[in-house]
């Protein structure tokens, strides 16, 4: 009950905050009063942002660092196992000793975002006449942030595979060492799915918030903002993440719809069935 008031606590708490930051960015986006009645009728379209800004910003052509490589001697495929196996069994007690907190990092994370999103997008939109790529991105975050928490609650109660027992695995790690993880190949096979989803679904929260970081970028870059230089900097570090309204869709689609194989156990499942 404690945990749960506390997870209920630290969800309003980001909720505020998501909200109030969703605030701020409209009030960043407004000129001064005696410019603002030259872009009451300003339209946000996505592709013309880009050739103008991609005109401005990139006004010069980015030099080429030659890197020198530099030819290592390769591992062998034993040592590559071994490295292969440490590494996945520190990542998998990484994920049991830290399950809770992780969940707690990634819901704060979801609602602070989702709050953000909604509210900066109400606002864009009302002030702004928005094109048809922008208004999807926005409203492809705002539903697919949803998604997260659901994973969080499959990370505890996967859809398919083992029932396991997590802190009694973690107790046998710390008793027995981490070898002992070994002894059954299928606890140790899911357990490491769920390990390498919760990344993904670091991954994903990460890239969903550049997308955005963009989609403001281009905002107060068409609109000839303050902070300026703020912005042009957070354009040229996020292009490569949203310079596609399609490919940022698809590519986010596809980082949810792996997260979920992962941490729901399903991908085990359906690896066990071919292999039966």
């Amino acid at each position: 009950m404690n945990n749960f008031f506390y997870d209920f606590m630290l969800a309003i708490v980001s909720a505020i905050v998501g909200a109030l930051f969703g605030f701020i960015i409209p009030k960043l986006l407004k000129k001064n009063e005696e410019q603002t009645v030259n872009i009451i009728d300003k339209q946000l379209v996505f592709k013309q942002i880009h050739v103008e800004q991609n005109q401005y910003v990139y006004r010069e052509a980015p030099k080429r660092r030659e890197k020198n490589r530099k030819t290592s001697s390769s591992n062998s495929g034993g040592e590559v196992f071994i490295i292969y196996v440490l590494g996945s069994l520190f990542l998998i007690y990484g994920y049991l000793k830290f399950e809770m907190e992780i969940s707690r990092i990634l819901i704060v994370l979801t609602v602070l975002l989702e709050s953000a999103f909604i509210t900066a997008s109400i606002n864009i939109m009302k002030k702004h006449c928005v094109d048809i790529k922008i208004k999807a991105i926005l409203l492809f975050n705002i539903i697919a942030t949803v998604g997260v928490p659901v994973l969080v609650y499959l990370m505890q109660y996967p859809i398919q595979g083992l029932l396991i027992d997590k802190k009694a695995v973690l107790d046998m790690i710390e008793q027995d060492g981490l070898i002992s993880l070994l002894g059954n190949s299928d606890t140790y096979g899911f357990l490491l799915y769920q390990s390498i989803g919760v990344i993904l679904i670091f991954g994903y929260i990460l890239f969903v918030m550049l997308g955005t970081l963009h989609i403001l970028s281009m905002a107060n870059l068409a609109l000839n903002s303050r902070l300026k230089k703020m912005w042009v900097w957070l354009y040229k570090r996020t292009i490569k993440f949203c310079n596609s309204c399609g490919w940022y869709i698809f590519f986010g689609i596809i980082l949810l719809v792996i997260s979920f194989l992962l941490v729901s156990g399903m991908l085990v499942a359906l690896i066990n069935n071919i292999g039966a």
